[in-house]
């Protein structure tokens, strides 16, 4: 399973698979490029 960096909540479940690691990293891409859609490009930074 690959799990956001930070924690293991179910909600932050990028992919069930951990292997290929290609997808999780798409899919990490689709999540941010929806974000910044939704932010209108702005990105917040990380504390």
């Amino acid at each position: 399973m690959a799990w956001n960096p930070v924690a293991t909540d179910p909600d932050l479940l990028i992919s069930p698979d951990l292997f290929p690691l290609q997808d999780a990293l798409e899919r990490i891409k689709e999540i941010r490029t929806s974000m910044l859609a939704v932010t209108g490009g702005a990105s917040s930074r990380y504390r």
